[in-house]
């Protein structure tokens, strides 16, 4: 257990959570930093940026220190807050609108977060190279391999006759 009995795994899940938002914070105020000069309402970015910079380097190491509280398998995961934060704050800092395509892309991430933590890997195992030569030559591995080729082959036949279609649709409308 960590700090007042909680599992160490929590505490770098939240610091990759405060790291993650930190990054992305830093990245929304240097946009809105050159809105408002772009505006005429500020006559320099320097401070935005500086300060920017800082919170940008806090949050990356916040997320490397996490790394020895949790498995990266589970940080990884909760790393992409950064797509809900991003949301948020663009919608309170930039007055952004989102769509609901974007919206619904938020959600679908919060749900896979969620799922993550709740079953995801709380502990990191380490593997000899020999296991992990076991892993790589097992049958198992390869028809994983095989599985996911033929599901990238799949996706990419289906995403070209979709683009096929429309492509000769516009261009019949065209004529």
């Amino acid at each position: 257990g960590g700090a007042m009995g909680a599992p160490l795994w929590v505490l770098g899940a939240a610091l990759t959570v405060a790291g993650s938002l930190l990054i992305n914070f830093s990245a929304v105020l240097i946009a809105f930093a050159e809105r408002r000069v772009n505006r005429g309402h500020a006559s320099s970015t320097a401070l935005p940026v500086h300060c920017s910079t800082a919170l940008f380097a806090v949050g990356n190491v916040m997320n490397f220190v996490a790394l020895a509280y949790a498995a990266q398998s589970l940080l990884s995961g909760l790393g992409s807050i950064q797509f809900l934060s991003n949301v948020v704050l663009s919608r309170l800092m930039l007055a952004e609108h989102p769509t609901t395509r974007v919206l619904g892309g938020t959600f679908l991430i919060v749900v896979g977060n969620v799922l993550m933590v709740v079953f995801g890997a709380k502990t990191d195992s380490i593997q000899s190279a020999h296991d992990l030569h076991a892993v790589f030559v097992g049958r198992v591995y390869r028809w994983w391999i095989v599985g996911a080729a033929a599901l990238f082959l799949l996706l990419g036949a289906v995403y070209y006759a979709i683009a096929r279609y429309y492509r000769v649709r516009a261009d019949q409308h065209c004529q």
